[in-house]
């Protein structure tokens, strides 16, 4: 096992990544990400969550992220660390780059809608 920063060790790396569920915070990533698995798979579902409803479902178990948290650069020294993910009201004032659901989602009152996304930039509604 190597040590990636403050204690934590590889699996506990994984772990900890692996109880959660990811959203994007911005259109622009999740398009580009999109576009990448599009590519490869011939086609990638997208699901839209209400961020009012997700809050007001999930609450306490929602947490921030400044930094993608699963990339980690080809360097030394500390990277990622157990806070990387931060509860609502601990976060600072500035734009997250992702939002996490510890558990993943336990009510899909907040998604409002789901869709497939194709090469040729259709997109076809998931009932």
């Amino acid at each position: 096992k190597s040590a990636l920063d403050s204690g934590l060790d590889v699996s506990d790396r994984i772990h900890l990544l692996n109880q959660r569920v990811y959203f994007f915070t911005d259109e622009t990533p999740m398009q580009k990400l999109l576009d990448k698995y599009v590519e490869a798979d011939g086609a990638q579902d997208v699901i839209w969550l209400s961020p009012f409803k997700l809050i007001q479902v999930e609450g306490l178990r929602l947490e921030l992220a400044s930094q993608n948290a699963g990339a980690i650069a080809r360097k030394t020294g500390p990277q990622k660390t157990a806070e990387t993910f931060v509860p609502l009201f601990r976060f600072p004032d500035r734009k997250p780059a992702e939002l996490t659901a510890l558990g993943g989602l336990e009510d899909l009152s907040p998604v409002f809608r789901a869709e497939r996304c194709f090469p040729d930039g259709r997109r076809s509604l998931l009932s």
